[in-house]
């Protein structure tokens, strides 16, 4: 053999056996690395909680008036200030070992009027490493077992024995990372890691140190972020620094505004002096321990009310809260092909008594521009024993505009005169409703439910029912009872049976009707943030007296308020006209849902980076007059909006397409 090709043959083997020992170890490590948590005998005790100290630095680098729409943003948008500091103290809640939210318990900062800035970047303070999600349920890690298709890995040997793997995602999106780790080859510890990625309107690196062993090992001791968020103009950027504080000690007072946080063994790094905090005016200042609130301007509250949301805490130790949304921001817009443009606002509130015990309620309103309707549900909850699912629920609303051609054909059955009575619109009735229901778990499998449903409507024309000599309103009232049956626990599948009769003279009803519905429901949930929501049911009326024209069903029926994306996009007809939902004494339905934020659209160059999550979407029913009826859609959200494409068959024809589109910016700010 000629000596050139010996030496390429030797170059060529030496390669093949670096590389696969390279590879070998790679697996090595990242089998130790997700296997690490599974090692740890030890938790954090029970009487143990961990503080966090941050202080952090906002820089406006450049902005417009679009910022004073943007949530959190309105105090930062107007005046000379560009720069800001701030430092906090809060309380680490770990739920199962996994770290999920910070309790602030103090801050101060030089923001007008002591307002809180970007606060979605909380999150990503107490990231969650070895998790599926490094933040809260966002960013697929990649140093979870599960996420390990997705991600491509390389490791090198350090001179100090530890190794740095470099990590890079399979493809480019907003829900994977790339970066950089320090490990330790023996046990798999992760000593430290820098993570890049981008995250809604946020790109953001993070830098963690570790702890060193046991439960603390799970949990970064020190935390540097440094964000950047762009928006139309709009350019903020953020360093924030955060390491974990000992234990709070009961006795221990909180800061008085200046010197040393008493909260912390020693003076935290960059810890800012009362002079860098100086409060801006009309602010809020710490004096002995206490707040003193200055007047604020009346046009600042109008503004911010307007395009913010408002959240605030009460009570004597902020059981309550309460959350406003803007309004007059477009960004609460929607469209829908049936209800055209509508608007949305909702109000939620709640206010906690104890661990067992809880009271909540939530307004939800909207309206419709091509409907000219304004709709709302106000459903509120006692909880008297969250433990055992017990709790009083009362809701009130307005449903859809009901019709029912049955009406006017028996009209001109009876009056057999020249009257046209199809012009008269005697088809068209507002209703409005009043539930109220007793709910308690007779066990972790069966729960029951019974109350009373009251429906009112009235005809929109009530001229045209005087001259029929007909009434114009039609009263229901129904006791109710529901059984739930949970054959896998709360956290499995949930079948339910349903039971109503409207019994003539109570309460004024004139209507008489009985009414049997079964469901199930089950949203099955995959590594990868992929879920599969499944639902299928059927209903009917085995009683309905002469004059009942109106039919409602618990689980099939029109939202007349559309939600987001994860609120009615599932399990619902998107197509589906709302005259159909009260036209039939029977109905059987089934709606599948997939979704993943890596199926189509994701892997496409160049856009394929800003998709958050896609779904496909299929649908079918069989009530009277369809046989059956078809639904297939596709639906993807990113940053900006969700949109959902959708297909109708109508007993074996096509009947329609459509689309729904809703703007989804800063849903989690």
């Amino acid at each position: 053999m000629k000596p050139h090709v010996l030496l390429f043959v030797s170059l060529l083997l030496v390669s093949s056996q670096t590389t696969i020992a390279r590879d070998r170890q790679n697996t090595i490590v990242m089998q130790r690395i997700f296997a690490y948590p599974t090692t740890i005998k030890d938790s954090l005790p029970e009487n143990v909680t961990p503080f966090t100290y941050v202080n952090y630095t906002l820089r406006v680098n450049k902005r417009n008036p679009i910022l004073l729409a943007v949530p959190t943003m309105y105090a930062i948008a107007r005046g000379e200030q560009r720069t800001y500091e701030g430092e906090a103290i809060g309380k680490v809640v770990i739920v199962n070992g996994h770290p999920t939210n910070i309790e602030e318990i103090f801050h101060r900062n030089n923001i007008p009027h002591r307002r809180k800035t970007l606060t979605t970047l909380n999150k990503y303070l107490i990231p969650d490493i070895y998790a599926e999600t490094i933040a809260g349920d966002i960013l697929l890690s990649p140093f979870n077992k599960a996420n390990r298709h997705l991600y491509r890995y390389r490791s090198m040997t350090r001179p100090d024995g530890n190794v740095e793997i470099v990590f890079k995602p399979r493809l480019v999106s907003t829900q994977l990372v790339s970066g950089t780790a320090i490990a330790d080859f023996l046990t798999g510890r992760i000593i430290s890691t820098e993570i890049q990625g981008e995250y809604d309107m946020i790109r953001f690196s993070l830098y963690l140190e570790m702890g060193n062993q046991g439960a603390a090992s799970l949990f970064p001791v020190r935390c540097q972020l440094d964000a950047l968020f762009r928006f139309l103009g709009n350019n903020i950027s953020a360093d924030y620094h955060a390491s974990l504080a000992d234990t709070l000690n009961p006795s221990t007072t909180l800061p008085e505004g200046e010197g040393e946080s008493p909260l912390l063994p020693t003076t935290p790094p960059n810890h800012l002096q009362e002079e860098e905090l100086a409060p801006s005016p009309s602010g809020r200042d710490v004096e002995g321990g206490h707040i003193k609130k200055n007047h604020h301007s009346p046009w600042l509250i109008v503004g911010e009310h307007l395009v913010n949301r408002t959240k605030t805490h009460f009570g004597s130790r902020d059981q309550g809260y309460l959350r406003i949304s803007p309004l007059l921001n477009p960004l609460y817009l929607g469209y829908s092909k049936r209800k055209g443009i509508y608007y949305k606002f909702e109000v939620k509130s709640s206010f906690i008594f104890n661990e067992n015990q809880e009271i909540n309620t939530r307004l939800k309103a909207g309206y419709s521009f091509k409907q000219r309707q304004f709709y709302f549900r106000l459903p509120s909850f006692f909880y008297f024993n969250k433990r055992h699912g017990g709790y009083i629920e009362a809701e009130v609303g307005n449903g859809n505009r009901i019709t029912n051609s049955d009406i006017i054909e028996q009209i001109k059955h009876e009056r057999a005169d020249s009257i046209n009575w199809e012009h008269l619109n005697l088809d068209y009735f507002k209703d409005t409703y009043i539930k109220t229901f007793v709910h308690y778990d007779l066990s972790s499998k069966i729960g029951v439910k019974a109350g009373l449903i009251i429906h009112y409507r009235d005809a929109v024309d009530k001229k045209g029912f005087k001259l029929a000599g007909k009434p114009h309103a039609y009263r229901s009232a129904a006791p109710a009872l529901s059984l739930e049956y949970h054959p896998m626990g709360y956290s499995g599948p949930i079948i339910t049976v349903d039971y109503e009769r409207s019994i003539k003279g109570l309460f004024k009803s004139n209507t008489g009707f009985e009414r049997w519905e079964f469901d199930g429901q089950y949203l099955h949930r995959m590594p990868g943030l992929r879920s599969l929501s499944m639902r299928a049911g059927t209903g009917f009326y085995t009683h309905k007296d002469t004059g009942a024209y109106f039919l409602d069903y618990t689980n099939f029926r029109d939202e007349n308020i559309p939600g987001g994306w994860n609120d009615e996009w599932t399990g619902s007809f998107e197509l589906l006209d709302r005259n159909w939902y009260n036209a039939s004494e029977y109905y059987v339905r089934s709606n599948v849902t997939y979704e993943s934020p890596l199926l189509f659209v994701s892997w496409v160059p160049l856009i394929g980076r800003y998709i958050e999550t896609e779904r496909i979407y299929l649908s079918a029913l069989a009530a009277r007059h369809l046989h059956p009826y078809l639904e297939c859609g596709y639906g993807l959200q990113n940053r900006l909006f969700s949109i959902g494409l959708f297909l109708a068959n109508r007993n074996g024809k096509f009947n329609e397409f459509g689309a729904r589109f809703g703007f989804q910016l800063f849903r989690q700010w």
